[in-house]
């Protein structure tokens, strides 16, 4: 969605409400981690309610080049741009890691997984994540819409099992969602949830 332009807001009222709950439970405003995040996309489409009192600082982890041009052309006071989640935590301590269309496409999706369980992170909040019936993760190719750019990107269909699992060990889940992406894909599906470290 990074290459499409978009002439009207489109609002994540999930991620509204997600926020929200973190703020009536934290005294001071909110750091967040957004992993994957390009160059701000969710900040900028939800800038409009990110007052003071809500947001401190959106920190984006992302790829080399997409941090170098983030901290030149874009971050301020509040949007910043790191190569990696422990850059982030060495500055600010988090409230919230969001996860949006990403976890499909890393190599190891479970590995990272373990390390942001490690990270323990009090909030976590999924979106727009690939899952498939059944006890086996599935790799496929996903072909990007010519409309868009012609493109080709090996892409996790997630056991959805599996990976509760693992984030059932350290997060219950305060609400799901079914996602805005779909898949031509027998079985699958894509969605969201919102998790919350166990205490």
């Amino acid at each position: 969605r990074d290459g499409v332009v978009f002439f009207e807001n489109k609002y994540n009222f999930e991620l509204l409400t997600a926020l929200s709950y973190i703020k009536m439970r934290t005294p001071e405003s909110i750091n967040v981690i957004d992993f994957g995040g390009s160059l701000g996309s969710i900040y900028w489409q939800h800038k409009n309610f990110m007052l003071p009192e809500i947001i401190n600082t959106w920190n984006v982890v992302e790829q080399q080049h997409y941090v170098k041009a983030g901290q030149s052309e874009f971050q301020d006071e509040k949007l910043k741009f790191h190569y990696s989640v422990k850059d982030t935590m060495g500055i600010s301590t988090p409230h919230l890691m969001v996860l949006s269309s990403v976890l499909q496409y890393l190599p190891d999706p479970h590995s990272f997984i373990e390390e942001i369980l490690d990270a323990s992170v009090p909030y976590m909040f999924l979106d727009r994540t690939a899952f498939i019936d059944g006890s086996n993760d599935r790799l496929t190719i996903q072909k990007v819409h010519p409309s868009i750019y012609h493109a080709r990107y090996p892409c996790w269909f997630l056991s959805e099992q599996k990976l509760l699992l693992k984030l059932n060990r350290r997060y219950e889940t305060l609400f799901e969602f079914e996602a805005m992406d779909k898949s031509n894909i027998r079985g699958t599906f894509f969605k969201g949830m919102f998790l919350k470290l166990k205490k």
